[in-house]
């Protein structure tokens, strides 16, 4: 009964309906409604006018035999009144049929199991009385098998979804497989309380790190515990030119709003070349890169992503201008060095963040483009990373507030902002 592994659909089904009956003989199964849900012989579906199967009611079927039992069952007032295994006779067309037909519950649904042997390939030696126990034994295996297939549809399908859905969530990709409605009580609980799980781990991502809850999915205990550890990354902090006026001058709601789609955008520039996005400090953005998982050339890949962020940023503003909204100018200060990485608070409390030196320097070199009247300012360390490959600029050395020692700082050219 290996056959009974697969999932089907109708037309799989009555595939597997076919390598059952044999000859002449026709077994079938519908729904309480009486449309087919597989058959061993006739049409199954109606191909609607773009293509796509439609259901078919039984007494619609291009089989005879098929679409007379189904008008006998609708007099007699449909499958629901077939309360026990029934066999009956009909004969179509010159020949007989002997009939099984059995009745199947699960949950709220109701489906009927079919099977029809020609009278004429019994053993004609065998007496009457016989003939029609074979008969009705035969049909009922036959029933049997074929309710035990719809079962293996409604049981098999889900589970393998559900399997699916899970590998895709440790990946967390969010969008569902297939239909996680099941009516077996059980694993119907157990389906809801997963796709429960899983909006908490889609929300969860939305206020922590993609690669931290990667991490937890992973099994990583570290992650949810206080540590720190030594590490060295790449940090950035980009923050927006005169939010302050902006805030004066346009409606919260339209301020919102427009800061929204700064965001977002901006987000999925960083995230897409690497970046852990840290948080969001006001109107200003940190991130970081190469923890917690590892990346290689990262510094390069944290000041190419900043320039990727001022051409989207370009987009943006044109597009913002045919909409009447206000051009979004920033600023970005990168840095890499060692630094203090993981869980920082309490124990009841903490946040994924870097800590150290190297990050209140990429800090104050955001800061410090107001005075050079630069865009982007890094330090040496980063020059050093990403000498050759693009074009910098060195400005000498400065005095970066809070530490005693100066510093040399470098620039690369950005595309101006549209106006």
């Amino acid at each position: 009964m290996g056959v009974l592994q697969r999932s089907y659909t109708v037309r799989g089904l009555s595939d597997s309906l076919r390598d059952i009956a044999a000859g002449t003989n026709i077994i079938y199964v519908t729904t309480q409604d009486g449309f087919l849900l597989g058959a061993s012989n006739g049409t199954v579906v109606n191909v609607d006018q773009t293509g796509r199967d439609q259901p078919l009611q039984a007494n619609c079927s291009n089989n005879a035999v098929i679409a007379a039992i189904a008008r006998e069952i609708n007099l007699q007032g449909g499958c629901s009144n077939i309360t026990a295994l029934t066999h009956m006779r009909f004969t179509v067309n010159g020949s007989t049929f002997t009939v099984a037909v059995a009745q199947i519950k699960a949950g709220q649904r109701l489906w009927c199991g079919f099977a029809a042997i020609p009278s004429s390939e019994m053993m004609k030696t065998i007496e009457e009385g016989t003939k029609d126990s074979i008969v009705v034994l035969v049909c009922s295996i036959a029933v049997s098998v074929a309710l035990a297939l719809v079962l293996s549809v409604l049981l098999v399908s889900p589970l393998r979804n559900l399997i699916k859905d899970m590998q895709n969530l440790s990946k967390l990709r969010f969008k569902p497989v297939g239909n996680s409605v099941n009516i077996f009580t059980e694993l119907h609980s157990m389906i809801r309380d997963y796709m429960a799980m899983k909006q908490g781990i889609h929300a969860f991502s939305k206020y922590v790190s993609a690669g931290v809850v990667r991490q937890l999915l992973d099994g990583n205990d570290k992650m949810s515990s206080l540590y720190l550890e030594r590490h060295n990354v790449t940090v950035v902090f980009m923050d927006i030119v005169g939010f302050t006026s902006l805030c004066e001058k346009m409606a919260p709601n339209t301020l919102v709003t427009l800061m929204s789609v700064f965001m977002q955008r901006m987000c999925q520039v960083l995230i897409a070349e690497g970046a852990t996005v840290d948080k969001f400090i006001g109107d200003c953005i940190m991130s970081f890169w190469n923890h917690p998982h590892p990346c290689e050339d990262h510094t390069y890949k944290a000041v190419h992503a900043v320039m990727r962020c001022f051409e989207e940023l370009n987009i943006m503003n044109a597009e913002n201008k045919n909409k009447g909204l206000p051009a979004i100018e920033f600023r970005a200060g990168i840095n890499t060095g060692r630094v203090l990485v993981g869980n920082f608070g309490s124990p009841q409390r903490f946040d994924y963040t870097v800590l150290g030196d190297a990050v209140n320097v990429a800090a104050r070199l955001e800061q410090l483009n107001k005075d050079l009247g630069t865009k982007i300012l890094f330090s040496e360390s980063v020059q050093r990373a990403i000498a050759g490959r693009l074009p910098i600029e060195a400005l000498g050395e400065v005095t970066i507030r809070g530490r005693e020692a100066k510093m040399d700082v470098y620039t690369v050219i950005v595309p101006a902002c549209s106006d």
